[in-house]
């Protein structure tokens, strides 16, 4: 009978803690439910399974790159030192995902009885870890991390019913973790989506201010080329009044020329005659002076005649006289040929001078007529100038002609676009 009794009261406490854990795994599960954070999910499981198992400590840690991670949620008693955000390569870790055991379980109620070496020893007392459970966290099937349970004052002998409700634990936080990573996923999508089409209606806005924004420039454009145009054409009329002008100024300067070359001849006819007075003057200037030669001999013959006359006494009184009367007239003459003389120096000076001043004339002349020559060629560029112009402006006419056209096609299939 004690046997029998002993055996149901087991049977009656195995069911008893089987509805405990299924009450608590239940409750679990509900306060998991309605969270959508990582780290809020992370923290209700270590703050659920420490108050449901009376352990002093428990963590998630994370795998960042095997076997390194990190701990990323902890709930523990008050006094222990925190491990949240310590990268640390956890030995046990280590030893576990290199034995490939990764679908198992480590429960060590010892760590001083573990067979661990001394270096694997004090790093778990850094933490201040007497004994240790730690299952495996895994989401889509890949390793997430690990759910660890830690008994930090003593060592800790781990029941199997404590194991078990710490591995279903362990997957229920993997289950709505995969869950929390596929709406996030969705939400994702569904943001990248909203995001595309956020960019894709300003990219239509933005396209539509650029089309507006080309109008307008076409439009200007339009506005330029008529611009242009109307400038082209009042250019074209100064360059043909230009051309007229030049042409009038090369028609006035032929005929300057052709009065200048006249007159050059007209001066150098003149010089040639007042040359000619010159060499006329100095032929009269010659004959003047044998003239005063002649009388001069006159004179001295007349005072011969009269000595010779006195000598002869009163037969050759009559003589006398006549030869005073010719040394008046010689000296008379003398005297004419003298005035005569300074008259035709005066005009052969004059003449000189003339001569020069006609020669710089001509020297004037003929610079001023290169001068008109060369204006007459600056004239003549000047209408080959226009004459380009003009044909440029003509060009210019009508190619804005054509742009205008072309503008307007263009702001027509511009507004069919947009």
């Amino acid at each position: 009978m004690l046997k029998q009794l002993a055996i149901q009261i087991s049977s009656t406490l195995e069911q008893i803690s089987y509805l405990e854990k299924s009450q608590i795994i239940q409750q679990l599960a509900v306060n998991l439910s309605g969270l959508i954070n990582y780290q809020d999910i992370c923290n209700v499981a270590v703050e659920n399974i420490r108050k449901f198992l009376k352990v002093e400590r428990t963590l998630i840690y994370k795998l960042e790159s095997s076997p390194t991670g990190s701990f990323i949620a902890e709930s523990q008693v008050v006094g222990l030192t925190s491990a949240l955000g310590k990268k640390i390569d956890f030995p046990v870790l280590s030893n576990h995902l290199f034995t490939n055991q990764l679908d198992g379980v480590i429960a060590i109620d010892d760590i001083y009885h573990a067979g661990f070496e001394n270096y694997v020893i004090k790093q778990l007392e850094t933490l201040d870890i007497k004994s240790i459970l730690l299952v495996p966290i895994f989401q889509d099937d890949k390793l997430f991390g690990y759910l660890i349970a830690c008994q930090c004052s003593q060592s800790y002998i781990w029941e199997q019913s404590s194991i078990q409700l710490f591995e279903e634990t362990a997957v229920i936080v993997g289950e709505v973790l995969q869950r929390v990573n596929g709406i996030f996923t969705s939400e994702q999508l569904s943001e990248s989506q909203f995001q595309q089409q956020l960019l894709l209606r300003r990219d239509i806005k933005k396209q539509d201010a650029e089309i507006n924004r080309t109008l307008e420039a076409v439009k200007e454009m339009r506005y330029s080329i008529k611009a242009v145009a109307k400038g082209a054409r009042k250019a074209a009329s100064i360059t043909s009044k230009a051309f007229h002008t030049a042409n009038a100024g090369v028609t006035a300067i032929d005929l300057t020329v052709d009065n200048i070359h006249y007159l050059r001849e007209t001066i150098g006819d003149t010089a040639k005659k007042v040359k000619l007075l010159g060499e006329s003057s100095q032929k009269i200037s010659h004959v003047i002076s044998s003239i005063n030669q002649i009388a001069m001999q006159t004179n001295l013959l007349a005072i011969n005649a009269g000595i010779e006359a006195t000598r002869a006494g009163e037969q050759g009184q009559g003589f006398a006289v006549i030869a005073e009367e010719i040394a008046v007239l010689a000296s008379r003459s003398g005297d004419a040929t003298a005035e005569i003389e300074e008259v035709v120096a005066n005009i052969q000076r004059e003449t000189s001078e003339v001569v020069k001043a006609m020669e710089l004339g001509i020297a004037q002349v003929v610079e001023e007529t290169r001068l008109i020559q060369d204006t007459k060629q600056n004239l003549n560029e000047i209408l080959d100038v226009s004459n380009q112009i003009d044909g440029l402006v003509e060009s210019i006419s009508a190619a804005t002609v054509i742009q205008v056209k072309t503008s307007k096609q263009v702001t027509n299939l511009i507004k069919e676009l947009s």
